[in-house]
C-alpha cells in the first residue's frame, strides 16, 4: 500500500465518523479539522493533526507484512483539557482494533500503540494517540 493511499484511507475513515468531525469541524460541511502533517496557519483549534511516523516490512515465510506508525496530536485552545480528551476519545472510538477498508475492498487493521497527554501548551492542551496500522 502506498504512503498516499493509507493517508487517504486514515483521513476519510476520520472524516466520515460524523461525531469525531464535528467535534473538530469549524464550517457546516465537516472538511475542516483534520490535517494530514500539518494544519494551516488559518486554522483555529480544535483540530487534529495525523502523521506518517515510520514504515516497516516483515518477511515472515512466504508472507510480506507491512506496518505502519501513524500519530494523532489532538490541539485544542481551551482552559481546561475537557475538550482535548473528548476529541482524543472519539478517535480512539474510531480507530482503536478498527478494520480499515482500502483499494478494492482490502482491508488493514488499526491497533493503539501508545497515548500521551493532556500536555499544556503555551495556549491550550494537547494529546497524542499512536496507532501501528498492518496490511499485508
Amino acid at each position: 500500500m502506498s504512503n498516499a493511499a493509507l493517508i487517504q484511507t486514515v483521513w476519510s475513515t476520520a472524516q466520515s465518523d460524523a461525531s469525531l468531525s464535528a467535534a473538530v469541524s469549524q464550517t457546516s460541511d465537516l472538511t475542516s479539522g483534520i490535517y494530514y502533517n500539518e494544519a494551516p496557519e488559518t486554522a483555529r483549534m480544535p483540530y487534529v493533526v495525523f502523521h506518517i511516523i515510520a514504515n516497516e516490512t516483515d518477511h515472515t515465510f512466504c508472507y510480506d507484512f507491512e506496518s505502519t506508525s501513524v500519530q494523532f496530536d489532538v490541539f485544542s485552545k481551551k482552559s481546561s483539557i475537557s475538550e482535548v480528551s473528548q476529541i482524543s476519545d472519539k478517535l480512539m472510538n474510531v480507530f482503536d482494533r478498527a478494520v480499515l477498508v482500502y483499494d478494492n475492498n482490502d482491508q488493514i487493521g488499526c491497533l493503539r500503540s501508545s497515548t500521551m497527554g493532556p500536555e499544556k501548551l503555551k495556549d491550550g492542551w494537547r494529546t497524542i494517540v499512536g496507532y501501528e496500522i498492518q496490511y499485508s
